[in-house]
């Protein structure tokens, strides 16, 4: 399973585990965690809100899903998970149970001590949680 969130660390992420699902032929789960913590806070946008999360959420798991055919893995190779809820929660948990993942590989945060004390990094909560092996891309800039 690739989590993918849109930041270049998370696409260095996804570049190495899909070079990797095609050297051993494996499956690959492009999963997309919408964490909509806000939104129960909205009520009377609560819906246009959680659409416009979920219409961001399909583009952006679909633009991975064509990066990845581009970089010849077939379609029937690749699933697309979409779920709403804490990414260092449900995608660890939920999603990996669901899609028997045996492999998540993820791009490190790259917040600061700061931001990661507040927010929390997410490969490192996903690695917490895990009952899988998680491998942490770091990006080299």
């Amino acid at each position: 399973m690739i989590p993918v969130d849109g930041s270049d660390t998370g696409l260095d992420a996804f570049k190495k585990g899909i070079a990797m699902a095609k050297e051993s032929g494996a499956s690959v789960v492009i999963a997309h965690a919408m964490h909509t913590p806000m939104v129960s806070s909205a009520d009377n946008y609560r819906d246009h809100i959680l659409e416009t999360f979920k219409e961001n959420g399909e583009k952006l798991i679909n633009e991975y899903s064509r990066m990845a055919k581009e970089e010849g893995m077939e379609e029937d190779k690749l699933v697309l998970s979409l779920q709403a809820g804490s990414p260092k929660l449900i995608l660890p948990k939920e999603t990996a149970h669901r899609h028997h993942v045996d492999l998540i590989i993820v791009g490190a945060s790259g917040l600061s001590s700061t931001e990661r004390f507040f927010l929390g990094s997410v490969s490192e909560g996903i690695a917490r949680r895990a009952a899988c092996d998680v491998l942490i891309i770091r990006n080299h800039q």
